[in-house]
């Protein structure tokens, strides 16, 4: 688990990145950009 403040727009959500298996599931964002941000910052 890893905790992020997506810096993608104004809102700086606070996001919550787990990685199950193959897949990357991100929590907390608002927007799509967070999603894109949390697993850019992962990989």
């Amino acid at each position: 688990m890893m905790k992020l403040t997506c810096i993608s727009c104004p809102r700086g959500c606070r996001m919550v990145v787990e990685r199950k298996g193959e897949e990357i599931v991100v929590t907390g964002n608002e927007c799509k950009r967070g999603e894109e941000y949390a697993v850019a910052e992962l990989t």
